[in-house]
This record gives C-alpha cells, sequence and structure tokens, in this order.
C-alpha cells in the first residue's frame, strides 16, 4: 500500500493578539509508495479531521483537499483553509482536552479515502487558542535571571525644570556683575494708579511678543525675536534650548573660510576655525591630497565604522577587512543578501542583489550579479556567475559556476556546474555534474548524469545515469539513460538509445545495448601495445613476468594467439590414440545461439562436452580457439601414426601376396605342364582306344575267320 512520511507537521505565525490570530495552520508531507519510493507529481485525495480528547474521539471539524506533490512527492495544505465537510475551524475549543488530526489519502486523486492515522496535536497549534479571548490562568512566577550587561550610554537628555531655592547663605565677597536672570513671578495686581502718558511701546498680543522698530513706530509681536523669559527663539515660538534658532546663521567675526568648523575657547568664545587634522564633511571633502589626507586612525588602534550606534566594518591594524554581523554573514553588493535574517546563517553573498530573497538559508555562497538571486530557504550552496543559480530556493548542496550556470534550479540537488550554461534548464534533477559551455543546457529533471566538454549532453532533458567526456558528445540524447561517451562527437547521433557506449573521436552507435570503440578512421586497436604492421587488433597485457600475450587480428581477419614456447611452461605429453579415442566420443550437432535467427546455424560441441572430456580452459561454458586446434593437430598425428603403421601392415601384405602370386604362377605353368601331359595322355588314350578298336575288330574278324573256318 502507499503511504505518507510527514517531514514537517505544523507550521504556525506567531500570534500578535486575538483579533490577528490566523484561522489555519499548515501541514506539510511526503507521499510515498509501499516501497518507499516519492509519488512524484501527482494529484491526491486528503482529508483531515479534529478529533476531541483521543485519537478516536469525536469529530469537532472535518475538510478536504485536492493536493499536488512535487518532483519529491512533497505536498502542503493549509488545515482550515480547504473545504469544509462539517464543522467550523474558527469554533474548535482549542483550550478544552487534547486534539488529534486525523490524515486519510486517495492517492488515485479521488475521495475514496484510506486513513493512515491520528496524532496529537502539540503546543504550535494551540496558539490559535489565543483567538477564542479565553484568557488562561497566569503561571508561577519564574526565577530570577541573572542580571543583563550594562548597556550603552544614552544621550543627554533635556534640562529639567529649576528646583526650589534653598537656604540664603552667608555673604560672600562682592563677584562680578552676573547676567540678568530671568523675570521673577508676577506680583498681585496693585491698586489701579491715575492713567499715565501714552508710553512708547505697543502692548503685545501675545506672551513673548518683543518689540522691534519698523522705522516709524515699535511693533510688538513673534514675528522676530520670541523671548519666553527663559529662553529666546529666533525663526521659531517653540524653543527647545536657551536660544532656539529656525533658519540658517551667519557669523562673520573675520575668522571665517571654506571649510571651517565653528568652536570656542576654555571660556566659550566661539570663534571660526580649520578642523584639527583636516576632518571629512557630512556631504564630502574637496581639495584631497593622494597619500596625505585620510579617514582612519594615527596609533596602533583598529578603524571601526558604525550604523545605528552599532559595529559593522572593523578595519584591523593588520589590513583586515571584518565584517560585523550577529550571523557571521559576508553581504557586500547593492540588496546583497537584503532579507537575511542576521541568525547565525554563515552566508558569503556579493555582487548586486546576489542571495537577494535569502531569509533562512544557511552556508551559501554567492558571487555575481544576480546570483542565487530567488533563494529562500536553500543551504549550503555555491554560486558564481551572472544569475548562477538564479531561480533556485529549497535546494540544497548545489555548485554552480559561470554565466546563468543552473539558472533554472528549483528544488534539485547535489548538482556542480561549471561554464556558460550549463545546467541551466535543470529544476529539480539531482546529482548531476556538467563542466562546460552548453554541457547539460536543457536537463531539467534527469539525474545521475556526467557531462564534461562544450555542449556535451546538451539536448539531455529527462535521461539518467549518462556519462559524456568531450566537445558534443552525447549532444542529440534526449530521454535516453546509461550511455556512455568519450571523444570529440562521441554518440552524437541518438536521442533515446539506452545502455550503449561509444568510445573514440566520431564514434557512433545505432541502437541500444550496443558498444563500439573508435571512430570511421581508426584502423588499428591495441590493448597494452601498438599494433605491428599487418595487424588491425593486437593484445599485449602484461602478466607474470611475460611481456603480454600478443594475439592478434591481421587486417585480412585472420584472429592469431600467442604460441612462444617463452610464454609457455608445465609442459607434459599428451596420448594421440586417447585424443583420437575422446575426439570420436565428443558429440557434434547443429546449432543455433540464442539471440540469433534461426536460420543462423552453426556446427560444433558444446562447452560442457568439450570440458568434459578433454578437461582443458578455464571452465565448462567457454571454448578457446587455441584448445580444438591443439586437439585436432593431435588428433591427425595419431591418425597418421595410425596410417603408417597400417601402410606398413599393407606393404607387407603387398609383400606376400606378390610372393603368393609367384607361387601361383609357378603353380600355373607347372599346371599348364600337368594339363599339357595330361593332354598327351587323353591323346595317347584315344589313341589307345582307337588301337584297342581296331584290335577288337581285328580279332572279331579273325573270330569269324576261325568260324568259317570249321564249318
Amino acid at each position: 500500500m502507499k503511504k505518507i512520511v510527514t517531514i514537517v507537521l505544523f507550521v504556525v505565525g506567531s500570534i500578535a493578539s486575538w483579533a490577528q490570530a490566523p484561522q489555519s495552520f499548515k501541514y506539510q508531507a511526503v507521499a510515498r509508495n509501499a516501497s518507499g519510493n516519492p509519488i512524484a507529481s501527482a494529484n491526491i485525495g486528503v482529508r483531515l479531521s479534529i478529533r476531541d480528547v483521543t485519537a478516536t474521539g469525536t469529530i469537532v471539524y472535518r475538510e478536504t483537499h485536492a493536493a499536488a506533490t512535487n518532483a519529491l512527492g512533497l505536498f502542503t495544505i493549509s488545515v482550515g483553509g480547504g473545504t469544509v465537510v462539517g464543522g467550523t475551524f474558527a469554533s474548535i475549543a482549542w483550550g478544552t482536552g487534547n486534539k488529534f488530526i486525523e490524515v486519510e489519502a486517495d492517492f488515485a486523486g479521488g475521495t475514496t479515502y484510506t486513513s493512515l492515522g491520528a496524532s496529537q496535536l502539540l503546543s504550535v497549534p494551540y496558539a490559535l487558542f489565543a483567538a477564542s479571548g479565553n484568557t488562561g490562568t497566569a503561571g508561577a512566577t519564574g526565577a530570577q535571571g541573572p542580571a543583563g550587561l550594562t548597556g550603552a550610554q544614552g544621550p543627554v537628555g533635556l534640562t529639567g525644570s529649576t528646583g526650589p531655592a534653598g537656604a540664603i547663605g552667608a555673604s560672600g565677597s562682592q563677584g562680578i556683575i552676573g547676567l540678568t536672570g530671568s523675570a521673577g513671578a508676577i506680583g498681585a495686581v496693585g491698586v489701579t494708579g491715575p492713567q499715565g502718558p501714552t508710553g512708547l511701546l505697543a502692548v503685545g498680543t501675545s506672551a513673548g511678543n518683543t518689540p522691534y522698530w519698523n522705522g516709524a513706530i515699535w511693533v510688538t509681536n513673534n514675528s522676530n525675536i520670541f523671548n519666553s523669559g527663559g529662553s529666546v527663539g529666533i525663526g521659531t515660538t517653540t524653543t527647545n534650548a536657551k536660544l532656539d534658532i529656525a533658519g540658517n546663521i551667519k557669523i562673520t567675526d573675520g575668522t571665517q573660510g571654506a571649510g571651517k568648523i565653528l568652536t570656542s575657547d576654555a571660556s566659550g568664545l566661539a570663534s571660526w576655525a580649520a578642523p584639527v587634522g583636516g576632518g571629512w564633511g557630512l556631504t564630502g571633502t574637496a581639495g584631497t591630497v593622494d597619500g596625505t589626507n585620510f579617514i582612519g586612525t594615527t596609533d596602533a588602534k583598529s578603524f571601526d565604522i558604525n550604523t545605528n550606534n552599532a559595529l559593522k566594518v572593523r578595519i584591523t591594524t593588520k589590513g583586515q577587512i571584518e565584517v560585523h554581523n550577529t550571523g557571521n554573514s559576508l553581504f557586500l553588493g547593492e540588496g546583497a543578501g537584503a532579507n537575511d535574517d542576521l541568525l547565525n546563517r554563515r552566508n558569503l553573498l556579493i555582487g548586486y542583489q546576489a542571495g537577494s530573497s535569502t531569509s533562512v538559508g544557511d552556508e551559501n555562497t554567492s558571487t555575481g550579479y544576480q546570483s542565487l538571486y530567488s533563494n529562500t530557504t536553500g543551504g549550503q550552496n555555491t554560486a558564481y556567475g551572472y544569475q548562477a543559480l538564479y531561480f533556485s530556493d529549497l535546494s540544497f548542496e548545489n555548485t554552480a559556476v559561470g554565466h546563468q550556470s543552473m539558472y533554472s534550479n528549483s528544488l534539485g540537488g547535489a548538482n556542480t556546474a561549471t561554464g556558460y550554461g550549463a545546467l541551466l534548464s535543470n529544476t529539480t534533477g539531482n546529482c548531476n555534474t556538467a563542466h562546460g559551455h552548453g554541457a547539460l543546457i536543457l536537463n531539467t529533471i534527469g539525474y545521475n548524469n556526467v557531462a564534461v566538454g562544450q555542449i556535451a549532453l546538451s539536448s539531455s532533458t529527462t535521461g539518467n545515469f549518462n556519462s559524456a567526456f568531450g566537445q558534443e558528445s552525447l549532444r542529440s540524447n534526449t530521454t535516453g539513460s546509461n550511455n556512455t561517451a568519450i571523444g570529440y562527437n562521441a554518440f552524437s547521433q541518438g536521442s533515446n538509445f539506452s545502455n550503449a557506449t561509444a568510445i573514440g573521436a566520431n564514434s557512433a552507435v545505432t541502437d541500444s545495448n550496443m558498444m563500439v570503440f573508435g571512430g570511421p578512421n581508426v584502423t588499428k586497436w591495441g590493448f597494452g601495445v601498438s599494433p605491428t604492421s599487418g595487424n588491425a587488433f593486437q593484445v599485449g597485457a602484461v602478466f607474470g613476468n611475460g611481456n603480454g600475450n600478443g594475439a592478434s587480428l591481421t587486417n585480412g581477419g585472420t584472429w592469431t594467439n600467442a604460441s612462444d614456447k617463452n610464454k609457455k611452461e608445465n609442459f607434459s605429453g599428451v596420448n594421440g590414440r586417447e585424443i583420437l579415442t575422446l575426439v570420436g566420443k565428443l558429440p557434434i550437432t547443429r546449432w543455433n545461439y540464442i539471440g540469433e535467427a534461426a536460420s543462423i546455424q552453426h556446427i560444433g560441441p558444446t562447452a560442457q562436452d568439450f570440458y568434459k572430456l578433454f578437461q582443458v580452459g578455464g571452465n565448462e561454458t567457454s571454448i578457446s580457439t587455441i584448445d580444438p586446434a591443439g586437439i585436432a593437430l593431435v588428433a591427425i598425428q595419431e591418425l597418421i601414426r595410425e596410417n603408417k603403421e597400417q601402410q606398413k601392415m599393407i606393404n607387407s601384405l603387398q609383400t606376400q601376396a606378390t610372393e603368393r602370386d609367384k607361387k601361383i604362377a609357378e603353380l600355373e605353368g607347372e599346371k599348364s605342364q600337368h594339363s599339357k601331359k595330361v593332354a598327351e595322355l587323353e591323346s595317347s588314350k584315344t589313341e589307345l582306344e582307337i588301337l584297342k578298336a581296331e584290335v577288337a575288330n581285328i580279332k572279331k574278324v579273325l573270330g569269324m575267320e576261325a568260324s568259317a573256318k570249321k564249318k
């Protein structure tokens, strides 16, 4: 479920009188989801209830609010300023019993509220109780505090009235004739005397009239000199001293002169004199001589400048300029720090209206025209340059150096910007670093980006975790994240790729999750070594006491592994017959790599089968190029050896076959002789048979003849 984490419970201004008590107080909180992440830039519904006595007590007041969170999930509402659902805020009896505030919220912005709990209202909101007009019971008198420091000597007061006359003392010696005393009190009215002759002076119209001769008659009024009997006024009838003159005074005694001041001797006799030590006039002093006239001290004392009778600036005898105020801050420039509350803020604000709005922000450093101009409560910020961090208000730990660097920042924190317009548009993005003219100039809410170089990452607005090093590197990226570009114009195209890397001047990627080393003009790559002639890629990483493995890729595309005997050790022989047998057992299949099209086929063993049979290589998930080649060579050698053995056997068999064929030929010859003899015998046999037949015939004939003879 979602939750609200309250970060500032209530803020209520001090109540000067019952009639002026504000009928509301602030409630500020951060809305977070179940994972603890802020619910940023969202509209939410909030319902607040004031409960009496306990957290589940009677609801004496209820109101609703439609609130909006900022990029940090923060929202602020005024309790007493919402849409009233029940009760009257002004009639809450704050002085009777405990009060609890229950918070309910709908994070979808509607009115289906879920209670987030109730908390007791503590001392600050009860200031509203003063508005009820009920006077609380007076508390016990506290203990006497320690005596304060003696205050500064106050100004001389007005002359008091004359006290009563003392007793008459003994007559002293005749002194010099004193000044005419003030007129005594008017005596009782005497008996009216006879009408005297008309006097020379006219009767005045009011007290203090003095006569003057206008050339024809005596005139008595207040237009020239007013004389109250105790003081005289010239140009005024209200005297505050023995002689009170309203208007210019001109004293011409022959000693007057330009730049002189009126002084007196020990007896009070006044005269004009040149200022002792060459004094400076309140409206300026003319006729000064460089190196001769100065304002300062001539002894081993510091020179102090006070305002409102309090020390503000001191120049020490070491030439140090100390600025004294209750906030341990320094302001130089018209309007700089104009709203600082002079508590212990430790701010340094230099320049026209630098930090002008800062009131309670701490430990800020601002140098430049209107730098850090809008800041009110942000702290630990550093701004150098024209309008650097101009709109920063509630942000902390930012550093901006350069003309309008971080100009628009309002809530972003822990950012560093160096260069003209660096991070100029950033408002709420955090932990960004921009060094260079226009670096990250359009970033608004992106965070954890690093841009080093002129207009590096200059188009990025909301991308995060990007790193760009080099002029114009990653300059077209707007929303992509987790990208890296190193080199002039590296990764300069592509607005929303992610997890891509381009290293080298003008190197470019064309898709996310891609890494490119070198620009289009690079023809050789070396790791730990400069590629030798004919090689496009060469590795020279040093290990052990060797000079690198020396593997390389030729310009023609042939990969070559290092095989120098001096780079090898732990030699041992191999059994060719065994290797050949294992090769025969190795499964060889057709397959394709996961992630490739099924049409891209390969033929070969799996690393698991290869490792299980031959036990070579570092693991059972990969096969080096050199091991299959070595195994193939051993198998070929064994085949050659076995072929030689078989050939030897074949040669022996062939010899035996030749001998056999020879014997067969001899036997065939003998057979031929035998056949000839058999043929001869057969011929003789035939002749014999013929002879036999002839003999038989002869016998037959002879027998017939014999028979005939007998007859």
